[in-house]
């Protein structure tokens, strides 16, 4: 019997695991109470991954010896594997209560403490190890999950470094490593973690699938699709990565594909709202008006009961104001973190007010176009600027002029939220103004963790965002008058005569090309509508095409978003009774040439519950009239505020008959048509919405006198500025 037992603790530490089990067997054939083979018989299938075996022979060894603490340790150590926490931690306790120096007991005691979600305490418990064992490395690694895990994400990286540091090849620490490299913003540090683990195991789904989402971000949109339909081919079930290739095939057009996937999602997990949030909004971008009818009421249903439902999608589908802070509110509580504020109540003063703009848009964008000759007219004798960037730079003179507009230009992408607040807070900036919010590439967690006294939001999303942390958001009194202001969580700055403002005159242009080279017939009226397609909806296309009915020879002349929306409209055209062939689409261009061809048309037609915005104010610089209808929100409005901005609120229909009877008007009565041209031609020279110096000294009002009142003690409050004139 000791040379059969002798045999087997042998095999045992040679790693001969089945060799040694027989012989652990054999011993309990012939003696089934024999503590040592129990007991060991224990550890090696514990080891070899049957925890349920294993604890079976561990507790029958514990009741031949219940004193003994090495087998104690074992025991509880089974115990963690099976998820019996609480009862992994008595036994530890019971240990380190006559051992307090016992180390598997300490690791023991700190892991189930992890398990149960006592993390400070576990904390402490895996410093203890540490401080005795400073390589250990599943203390190590314990210590980073339980750090990363409350947002001490550089701390983990330092025990992960130190576990590869011995252990370059250890597959978990790699991932994890990888993991929290994301949550700073380091992606190409995180992709190359995910690719390590994969050059040794290809077939590693959680690699590819963080390596196909993190490619997408790097725009390498092929081989973020190759990563997914690796997922999918080794796990067809993987609903993670069905979503995500169809986000892939979204981001690069191939609408029919990835519709057909978020279909699949949604067919699998009906409440999967990020799937049906994309769905949503890939159908509105093809023109599928009856999908998107069906899938509105679902929308609403999603946000009545909490649900997550992106606050963007919700704004273009048309929600109501009550909707809208709804949905942004439920957002915010399921993905926002709480954390603790960086500014806590200091007051402080200067001879300048600091103030940064925080956007991913410092770059070829609508943002950009707007903002950089308003950062260039900032007055700089009473205020500093500061750019603070998450998004790409495209190396594009658009970027270099806004880098060179702000007095510190700050490119944060390798950052975290946690980290850019810091920098926002060791600024003292007074005033952080978020250009993004709930839009494209959006980081709302930076203002979260309020890094300055005054936070505002401006320009990049039409609605509330429904937090607490966002003292203002600057408006007019058309996009958001009064009475709504009631469904906004932040104060309402008034801007007047509109909240946008833009530069005339300061891109050259082409010569203006022939209409036959824009596709376009030799005669006839034009109407046009630049808008992306996502905004054209049945009832306002039912319109254009009374309108082309009513005006023999006229065309409507779009942007060419994509080749499914180009089809659909087709096939809407001719269910109304009018040739698909009088729709003219126009590819996209360079905005030089595509200001220059807007003069080969003759009337620009608003859209809604989503208006014209940048679109508005280039067909508005070269003199092309917008008709617009304002709707029921704050996104439906914005074309009425800047037609009334420039001085031409005739413009600005009083209801939707009214659009389409005064756009009838405009094309059959040339004299009408070259005196409203005329008109916004010379607004176009000197109406307001090209006013960018005034503008920008009604904004830094607005600025002043938040200012103020935070200097004074005083809490946000809603307030107007004087308009243009004023003294």
């Amino acid at each position: 019997m000791t040379d059969l037992l002798q045999h087997a603790f042998a095999q045992h530490q040679q790693g001969h695991l089945a060799d040694a089990e027989r012989a652990y067997r054999g011993v309990l054939a012939e003696t089934p109470d024999h503590f040592e083979a129990l007991h060991y018989l224990g550890v090696l299938r514990l080891q070899a991954g049957d925890a349920n075996d294993a604890h079976g022979l561990l507790t029958r060894a514990a009741g031949l010896r219940p004193g003994d603490v090495d087998l104690l340790g074992n025991l509880a150590a089974v115990k963690l594997d099976l998820g019996r926490n609480e009862e992994s931690l008595a036994i530890s306790e019971r240990i380190l209560a006559g051992r307090p120096g016992d180390a598997q007991a300490q690791f023991n005691r700190a892991s189930a403490l992890a398990s149960l979600g006592r993390g400070q305490a576990a904390l402490q418990g895996f410093n203890s190890v540490l401080a005795k064992d400073p390589d250990n490395a599943r203390a190590l690694y314990a210590r980073g999950t339980i750090l990363a895990a409350h947002n001490y994400f550089n701390e983990a990286l330092a025990d992960y470094d130190r576990i590869l540091a011995r252990l370059p090849q250890h597959v978990e620490t790699l991932i994890n490593r990888g993991n929290v490299l994301i949550k700073l913003e380091r992606r190409v540090e995180a992709l190359a973690m995910y690719e390590r683990v994969l050059a040794m195991q290809p077939d590693n789904i959680l690699c590819l699938g963080n390596s196909g989402i993190l490619l997408k971000g790097f725009l390498r949109f092929d081989e973020s699709l190759a990563c997914f339909d690796r997922v999918l081919a080794l796990a067809p079930a993987n609903t993670d990565a069905l979503y995500n290739r169809a986000k892939t095939l979204s981001r690069i057009g191939r609408y029919r594909e990835s519709i057909a996937d978020f279909e699949a999602v949604i067919a699998r997990d009906p409440n999967h709202a990020q799937a049906l949030n994309a769905l949503a909004i890939d159908s509105l971008a093809v023109c599928d008006w009856a999908r998107a009818a069906a899938l509105k009421p679902r929308l609403s249903e999603q946000v009545a009961v909490g649900r997550r439902v992106d606050p963007f999608t919700f704004v273009v589908y048309g929600a109501t104001p009550e909707e809208q802070l709804a949905c942004a509110r439920n957002f915010a509580r399921l993905e926002l973190a709480k954390t603790r504020p960086l500014w806590s109540g200091q007051v402080w003063r200067r001879d300048k007010i600091r103030v940064a703009y925080l956007s991913s848009d410092f770059r070829v964008h609508p943002i950009a176009m707007l903002l950089a000759p308003l950062i260039e007219r900032h007055d700089r004798a009473r205020f500093e600027i500061i750019g603070v960037s998450y998004g790409a730079d495209d190396g594009s003179p658009l970027r270099a002029r806004m880098e060179k507009a702000f007095d510190s230009f700050h490119d944060v992408r390798g950052k975290s939220d946690g980290e850019v607040a810091q920098l926002l807070r060791s600024l003292e900036v007074e005033i952080a103004v978020d250009l993004n919010n709930y839009s494209d590439n959006s980081r709302p967690g930076i203002l979260a963790h309020r890094p300055a006294p005054i936070q505002a939001s401006y320009l990049g999303y039409p609605s509330t965002m429904g937090v607490n942390f966002i003292d203002y958001v600057i408006a007019d009194a058309i996009v958001l008058p009064a009475a709504e202001a009631r469904f906004y969580t932040e104060h309402v700055v008034t801007l007047p005569p509109s909240f946008m403002v833009a530069e005339n005159g300061a891109v050259d242009l082409p010569a203006t090309p022939t209409r036959e080279a824009c596709g376009l017939p030799a005669d006839g009226f034009v109407f046009c509508c630049f808008n992306d397609n996502y905004k054209i909806r049945a009832d306002v296309f039912g319109i254009w095409m009374g309108l082309l009915k009513a005006c023999d020879g006229s065309v409507l002349w779009l942007l060419h978003s994509n080749d499914m929306a180009r089809d659909a409209l087709r096939r809407e055209a001719e269910a109304h009774g009018v040739a698909p062939q009088r729709l003219v689409f126009a590819p996209r261009q360079e905005r030089a040439a595509h200001l220059a061809r807007m003069a080969r048309a003759d009337l620009f037609l608003d859209t809604w519950p989503v208006n014209a915005g940048v679109t508005a104010v280039d067909a508005l610089s070269v003199g092309l009239p917008v008709l617009t209808w304002p709707a029921e929100t704050y996104v439906g409005r914005v074309c009425a505020s800047l037609l009334t901005a420039l001085g031409t609120p005739d413009l600005i229909a009083a209801t939707p008959q009214a659009y389409a009877e005064m756009a009838q008007k405009l094309a059959t009565d040339p004299a009408f048509l070259s005196s409203v041209r005329d008109s916004v031609a010379a607004h176009a020279r000197g109406g307001a919405l090209f006013d960018v110096d005034g503008f920008a000294r009604r904004l830094e009002s607005a600025f002043t006198t938040m200012v103020d009142r935070w200097q004074q003690g005083l809490p946000a409050q809603a307030f107007a500025v004087g308009g243009p004139g004023d003294g």
